[in-house]
């Protein structure tokens, strides 16, 4: 391994950090990766890291002199040849360090923009991109409130569908807004104090992963409620040639206004009988294991060539269309509980699930919230459609009887 490395500032919680590992193995690439509080990370994330041997070097991310002067110092020792985060609450703090070290990087201001869901929201209003009804309230403050019901509900800095809830009339608003106004602190986040409203889109749900201003890929999404919980993603969305034409004709616009020509982005979008409306913008690579369905189907490892990208390191590689039909599934839990224990199943019954990955360790408390962070595990799967992969899928819970491990 040479001296070079890339930084990676904080780790999400989807398994996408081991695939910035990988990619950087491919390029040659000491990865190390910075974070405020390893101790508090979940089990399984650190488990992977420390089996593999990366180095995690402790620094409290959240303060931008003390993480500056901490890779200064790094840079007495090491080639730093990338600086990202595939992390939300870590994507602008990445970027305004790179851009102050002279490395490649987003753009600090619009990576800053895209990271509060009021300021996107304020932002797609002005450039009359998108007609959503919305509301900024500052504490909570209903005094000019003037949307009509159903409108949804988001606390403006957080992630994951955390506390975004879906309120039909004036009572079920003002217990939205007293349990944001309660949370004060989430996942080491100080949750901010205004609030987003915004009038409820009812219509199908995709989410467009962008690399560099290139589309890479539409992916069909399914929620449940209450909250807005990702349940299941589907790659290739099963839409038509016209209304493809139409998403990357809006998208493209979108990018060509806000001047975004580097960087990852993840927006998630809807569509109605007539209209096609945002709903939010993340300068950062998909979760939900995206990066592996987009790899599963069209043979495209979106973090390496971001990666490549930044460290300007060999030939983009194309989109290699596979023919394969990818679905991933979650399993969410409905009520608070523990995991007892670990299901005995066998993949070899199953060859086409590709992965199945547990986010709670045994013997773990968990507590829901109506939000990503309810789930309980994902499973994966490949076939020759979409419906084939989503019959696997539900073969594969039926035989693990997962709510009998649950208590």
């Amino acid at each position: 391994m040479s001296n070079s490395v890339a930084l990676l500032i904080e780790t999400p919680r989807t398994g996408a950090g081991m695939d910035f590992v990988k990619a950087c193995e491919k390029l040659d690439i000491k990865p190390i990766i910075l974070i405020s509080s390893p101790e508090s990370q979940p089990k399984w994330v650190m488990d992977d890291y420390y089996k593999n041997g990366i180095e995690i070097k402790k620094v409290n991310t959240y303060n931008y002199e003390e993480l500056l002067s901490f890779v200064k110092r790094m840079q007495e020792s090491y080639k730093i040849k990338a600086i990202l985060s595939l992390y939300e609450y870590s994507t602008y703090i990445a970027a305004k360090l790179a851009k102050e070290l002279n490395l490649k990087s987003p753009n600090p201001e619009i990576v800053n923009i895209l990271r509060d869901k009021s300021k996107f929201r304020s932002l797609v209003s002005k450039l009359k991109v998108d007609n959503t009804d919305f509301k900024v309230l500052s504490n909570g403050d209903l005094a000019d409130y003037h949307l009509n019901y159903p409108v949804v509900v988001k606390p403006v800095n957080l992630t994951g569908s955390a506390f975004v809830r879906l309120c039909k009339d004036s009572q079920s608003l003002q217990e939205a807004l007293k349990e944001i106004k309660g949370i004060g602190q989430y996942t080491g986040q100080t949750v901010a104090k205004d609030v987003l409203i915004e009038e409820f889109i009812d219509g199908e749900e995709y989410s467009v992963e962008i690399m560099n201003a290139s589309i890479i890929a539409i992916i069909r999404k399914h929620t449940t409620s209450p909250g807005f919980i990702e349940v299941q993603h589907e790659l290739p969305a099963n839409i038509s040639d016209e209304k493809i034409k139409r998403i990357n004709n809006y998208i493209y616009d979108f990018l060509d206004l806000i001047d975004y020509k580097f960087g990852l982005m993840h927006l998630e979008i809807k569509l109605d009988k007539n209209d096609i409306h945002f709903i939010e913008a993340n300068p950062r690579v998909a979760g939900g294991r995206i990066p592996e369905l987009i790899r599963q189907v069209y043979g495209y490892d979106i973090i390496l060539e971001y990666l490549k990208s930044l460290v300007e390191k060999g030939e983009p590689a194309p989109l290699n269309i596979t023919g394969k039909k990818a679905v991933i599934k979650f399993f969410v839990a409905r009520k608070n509980g523990i995991l007892n224990q670990y299901p005995d199943f066998k993949l070899n019954n199953f060859p086409n699930v590709l992965e199945v990955k547990f986010y709670k360790n045994l013997g773990e408390h968990f507590t829901i919230n109506f939000s990503n962070k309810d789930r309980i595990l994902h499973v994966m799967a490949i076939g020759e459609s979409i419906d084939a992969g989503i019959n696997t899928i539900n073969d594969f819970y039926e035989s693990i009887n997962l709510e009998e491990c649950i208590k």
